[in-house]
């Protein structure tokens, strides 16, 4: 949980869940087939000279990438406590839903073949204002329980 999301919950809340993205969405499939196939050339080529070149091609835009992506993968929140839903994305332009749980009409998930094995997912909340849509949810079956167990079982 971001500073700024400890900051705006309130004494009497109790904190149910609390999720960040999954460390998938740091890669690209693109990104992740060019670097395996320059580690492939690497390791067929003998050339010193070539190998650097590899090794830069290869690193170089992986690395790129990751760090693109960082700030999105460390400033993401979704926090469940016992009266809201917040969901807080973004460091610098943020885009936060913050929603009474009893307020979220319903929640699906989407998940492809490697997010059932990695266990992440699409998550898409509907609340009375609108569609809210985040990906790469680290265990998304657990949010919508949580939000559907605790807002209407209790």
């Amino acid at each position: 949980m971001t500073i700024k999301t400890k900051k705006s919950l309130n004494s009497n809340e109790k904190v149910l869940h609390d999720s960040k993205l999954h460390w998938i969405m740091l890669l690209n499939v693109f990104t992740v087939i060019w670097f395996l196939l320059a580690m492939t050339m690497l390791l067929v080529d003998d050339a010193v000279n070539d190998r650097v070149l590899i090794i830069i091609f290869a690193i170089v835009p992986l690395l790129l990438f990751i760090l693109a992506r960082l700030p999105a993968f460390l400033f993401t929140d979704f926090v469940i406590t016992d009266k809201r839903f917040i969901g807080r994305t973004g460091m610098i332009r943020t885009h936060e839903l913050n929603a009474a749980r009893d307020k979220v009409d319903n929640i699906d998930i989407k998940r492809s073949l490697m997010g059932r094995i990695l266990n992440y997912g699409k998550i898409e909340v509907r609340t009375v204002t609108g569609l809210y849509i985040y990906k790469y949810i680290r265990d998304p079956e657990t949010i919508r329980k949580c939000i559907h167990f605790n807002s209407g079982g209790e």
